[in-house]
């Protein structure tokens, strides 16, 4: 066999490997600071680095070793079981390798291993994909709740008579905490609240490390409850916990830290979105 036909089968292997360095940027060349905001938006450079290794191995599928190939098929199966792709939900090809044997590994069933990693590879980039637009999500609201908080503060600092907390009636020699007291003071208690949510974390591996973006998220949002409610209980509309200068700090803390009960939804959505990538995976 000449060498030109021993590497022509692996051309589309080396292909696939050539374009996830390229994703990369294992090539060298570097990006500018627009391109790579582009990249960490939209996920490109990744997934197509990513992409480009699942189709080497689909590919590697069909000319690997028996022992190498076996070790893939296990692995295969297993995923199967995983995700319930059983009996009628399975396709041919995965029904084929649900009941492929070590001593029955032929051409055949080769080409249906690499149908179903192409399908559960596909399965996996959807699922990045998911979690992707989910940190995006999640840092666009911080972000802008954070601007949010930057300009209540500064229309609080221009213009303080509208944003007094002195409570009802407001006494003549009011010096209630300003504004941004009163987020820093929320702020403090999502952080709080950040580190308690991060601790219980189990230790897993999931792309786009979005448990970092739920994290920052409940700083702000913390910040942000804390001046809704202070300024309700201030103006006597929360009858249920007494009013006066000298509880707004602890109660802006408070509150800070009970954002967890509002956060607590997005941890839940997120805990769905990334529970599927994992099991994709």
């Amino acid at each position: 066999m000449t060498k030109a036909r021993r590497d022509g089968p692996l051309t589309s292997v080396l292909g696939g490997i050539e374009q996830a360095k390229t994703a990369a940027r294992l090539n060298g060349k570097g990006i500018g600071p627009t391109d790579w905001l582009g990249q960490w938006i939209t996920g490109s450079a990744i997934e197509a680095a990513w992409r480009g290794l699942h189709l080497a191995e689909e590919e590697f599928v069909l000319h690997a070793q028996e022992d190498w190939v076996l070790e893939r098929l296990s692995e295969t199966q297993q995923a199967l079981y995983t995700l319930g792709i059983l009996g009628p939900r399975a396709t041919a090809a995965q029904r084929v390798v649900l009941e492929t044997k070590a001593d029955r590994l032929g051409k055949d069933e080769r080409q249906a291993l690499k149908a179903t990693l192409g399908a559960l590879n596909l399965r996996s980039d959807n699922s990045h994909s998911d979690v992707r637009t989910l940190r995006n999500i999640l840092f666009s609201i911080t972000t802008l709740l954070l601007f949010g908080l930057a300009a209540l503060a500064l229309a609080a600092a221009i213009a303080p008579i509208p944003f007094a907390l002195c409570g009802v009636p407001a006494p003549s020699d009011c010096q209630a905490p300003t504004v941004w007291q009163i987020e820093v003071a929320g702020g403090f208690g999502g952080l709080l609240s950040a580190v308690v949510f991060l601790s219980n974390l189990r230790a897993q591996n999931t792309p786009y490390t979005i448990w970092l973006y739920q994290g920052l998220l409940k700083v702000p949002t913390g910040a942000a409850l804390a001046v809704i409610l202070v300024f309700l209980v201030q103006t006597g509309l929360l009858g249920f916990l007494k009013p006066g200068t000298a509880y707004v700090i602890p109660y802006a803390f408070v509150f800070g830290f009970a954002q967890q009960a509002a956060t607590q939804l997005v941890d839940n959505w997120a805990g769905g979105i990334v529970g599927a990538s994992s099991t994709s995976n």
